[in-house]
């Protein structure tokens, strides 16, 4: 949902960050998501056909031939594009695969690679303890990075992958 509804004035390139506003999110508080460099390689590709647009993901009208930027692109629009990609899933299913997989990860003494905290923030959750979210108020954004960085590693290869996948074809 909170991709869906993304504008561009979110995102921070230069910081690599993008801001979501409190108002967009479910624990009304503002959430902030590091970028990836693989993320900032599809935002560069995404900027040049909607960069012009208020949206990221304006709608689609005429199956594809023009974009209406007074709406976004429907959930439907998005698990077509899920289908496509050949995943059987809902889009929160990601949420739920990065959260699994970063979990199950240890070093060599068997200790979490990734500590819970990160994973959760990065989820855009609360602490469950109601006495540390009060007075924890670190939301963890350097090790949310190279978390989200390393995830991101194992998901797709670095650099030039969009230009692979063009070539491809």
């Amino acid at each position: 949902g909170e991709m869906g509804k993304a504008v561009w004035s979110e995102f921070n390139l230069k910081e690599r960050m993008w801001t979501i506003p409190a108002e967009r999110m479910k624990a009304d508080r503002e959430h902030k998501v590091p970028l990836s460099d693989q993320a900032m390689e599809l935002l560069a590709e995404l900027r040049e056909i909607t960069g012009h647009r208020k949206h990221l993901f304006p709608g689609v009208v005429k199956k594809g031939t023009d974009l209406d930027d007074s709406r976004i692109v429907s959930e439907a629009t998005a698990l077509q594009a899920i289908k496509r990609m050949g995943y059987d899933c809902h889009p929160h299913g990601f949420r739920r695969m990065a959260s699994t997989y970063l979990h199950s990860l240890e070093d060599d003494d068997e200790r979490p690679m990734f500590d819970t905290m990160w994973i959760e923030f990065a989820l855009a959750h609360r602490d469950s303890n109601k006495i540390r979210e009060a007075y924890n108020a670190s939301r963890y954004l350097k090790a949310r990075k190279r978390m989200l960085q390393f995830y991101a590693d194992q998901v797709m290869p670095r650099f030039g992958f969009l230009r692979h996948l063009k070539a491809e074809r």
